[in-house]
């Protein structure tokens, strides 16, 4: 049994940071340029976004990961949240890509998947909780 931590982050607010670092990963990935551009380090964004440190938040995943059922919950939770936002995501870029001509060639194309990863990605560093 992984013993408490000191300063323990409830479980809804755990669940919202892992939510955030499964984004900010995804940036990482696919985006690195944009978040170097508007000077985001994804560890300190969680870390002030929170107001924890490194030491806190791995003490509390260790704490959370520790149980496994209820660990899987969270990670249920959040994978359902990617979904809808992945949902929510694709809506817009229907209603936004109406207005827009159909891309005529693969450049056309690679314009319009760029224009729905920035709508993505302006959407989740525009978001505030």
């Amino acid at each position: 049994m992984v013993e408490k931590p000191k300063k323990l982050i409830d479980k809804k607010t755990m669940t919202n940071i892992l939510y955030d670092l499964a984004i900010l990963d995804a940036l990482k990935s696919n985006q690195a340029p944009l978040l170097e551009q508007k000077n985001i380090n994804p560890a300190t964004y969680i870390y002030q976004k929170y107001a924890i440190d490194s030491l806190q938040l791995v003490e509390n995943n260790k704490y959370y990961a520790a149980d496994i059922k209820a660990y899987k919950k969270m990670y249920e939770a959040v994978e359902k949240r990617l979904e809808e936002a992945s949902v929510m995501n694709d809506s817009l870029m229907k209603k936004n890509t109406k207005t827009i001509d159909l891309p005529k060639t693969q450049k056309d194309t690679s314009k319009l998947k760029r224009k729905k990863r920035n709508l993505d990605v302006n959407r989740f560093l525009n978001k505030t909780d």
